[in-house]
């Protein structure tokens, strides 16, 4: 036993010592706004285009992000949800600090002030394209990645069609209508969007009414180029509550009932934000990214005793700026 442990000791110190003359791996950690190839991103992430969102034609934003690997979005009454990203389905407050929510980069909320539906703020189906980040994001994007984000981007004038109008419609007064409009050339283009929503809901007392327009401009200024984008969302809900009884799903009458036809749900939000990006030599570019953002939420808590009203908004203006280099074929 003493020889068989002396042995081990042996080989496990010219172990020790051939690890100390062997280099260390380099590790690098990257934190850029810049475009990159998907294949050359250090963490995971999955783009749908707008090729696949309009084939999609998602009347929800979680039949489009379900489509993911690793993500998972629980659709619940009207434009509710609640989000999962390599994670269990959080709600409330855990599911606030745990998902971020862009809109071309930027934050459609402050830190604080998110709430855990707020995705219906944004237009998904008339978006250029939306990226899914799985894993803590938060250096790159800010606080309230630790799971995951949503990163989607919105009206393109570059690549957004010249002139496109559809309507459709579908069970239960199910309407809606959507238009794009395009003038310019690419190096200065306007582009406007506008969709319109009505469901009349499978459930009694469940009709939504929502309202979403976006609107950008690309100009080339010199050697700069500056993008501006306009958005705005208009939500009406009337709420559908928790369905109980025994075998209730079993229960066609009552699956299709609302104990709750006081609930609803009255949410706009509007946002504005530029990207002028600034060569300063060959090898160096600023990008500034100012911004506006302005929500406001009335909707009862029909899920808690005595069925109290909230009331929420907010009101906010920011500044975001990179300075990106190349050195020896390296971003920096």
């Amino acid at each position: 036993m003493h020889l068989r442990n002396t042995v081990s000791l042996i080989l496990a110190f010219a172990a020790t010592s051939a690890l100390a003359n062997t280099p260390l791996e380099q590790v690098v950690v990257t934190a850029t706004r810049t475009t990159i190839d998907l294949a050359d991103y250090a963490g995971s992430a999955s783009r749908i285009d707008a090729d696949e969102i309009a084939a999609t034609g998602a009347t929800h934003h979680a039949d489009l992000l379900n489509r993911v690997p690793g993500a998972l979005f629980q659709r619940n009454s009207g434009q509710e949800s609640l989000t999962a990203i390599r994670s269990p389905v959080l709600a409330g407050a855990g599911s606030c600090g745990s998902f971020l929510f862009l809109e071309d980069s930027i934050p459609i909320r402050p830190v604080g002030f998110c709430n855990v539906n707020e995705l219906f703020e944004v237009n998904f189906a008339q978006a250029q394209a939306v990226e899914v980040l799985r894993g803590p994001a938060g250096v790159l994007y800010g606080s309230s990645a630790m799971h995951g984000a949503v990163n989607v981007f919105s009206l393109d004038p570059t690549k957004s069609p010249k002139l496109l109008a559809s309507l459709e419609g579908g069970e239960d007064t199910y309407v809606r209508g959507n238009g794009v409009l395009t003038v310019g050339d690419k190096d200065n283009a306007l582009a406007m969007a506008a969709m319109v929503d009505y469901d009349g809901g499978w459930r009694d007392h469940s009709t939504v009414k929502q309202q979403k327009a976006n609107a950008a401009w690309h100009t080339q200024l010199s050697a700069s180029t500056l993008d501006v984008h306009l958005s705005y969302t208009r939500l009406d809900q009337e709420t559908g509550g928790y369905v109980v009884g025994k075998d209730a799903y079993r229960n066609d009458a009552l699956s299709k009932s609302n104990a709750n036809p006081e609930a609803y749900r009255h949410a706009h939000a509007a946002r504005m934000n530029a990207d002028w990006q600034i060569p300063i030599d060959d090898s160096l570019s600023l990008d500034v990214r100012p911004y506006l953002r302005s929500s406001r939420m009335d909707f009862i808590q029909h899920f808690l005793p005595g069925e109290p009203t909230e009331n929420n908004g907010q009101d906010s203006a920011g500044v975001l700026a990179s300075l990106t280099g190349q050195q020896d074929n390296a971003n920096w």
